[in-house]
């Protein structure tokens, strides 16, 4: 399993949102969830996104310069 998956688990099991199905290929990501009422999509994703591309680039530092001034 990717570290990357681990983050998006991570971050859902803190918004109480359940991945029922999922594919991580290389390049994107393709998720089924199940998020609580009080959530909308739109925050949900944001969230996963933003702790995701955080995390890989405190860990991947390399990551910054290859990426600077862009999108992750």
């Amino acid at each position: 399993m990717s570290a990357y998956a681990n983050i998006i688990r991570q971050s859902c099991e803190e918004m109480g949102v359940s991945i029922v199905k999922g594919v991580l290929s290389t390049d994107h990501v393709h998720m089924f969830l199940s998020t609580p009422p009080h959530l909308s999509l739109s925050n949900v994703m944001q969230r996963i996104k933003g702790r995701s591309s955080r995390k890989i680039q405190m860990e991947y530092p390399e990551l910054g310069k290859r990426y600077w001034g862009r999108r992750f």
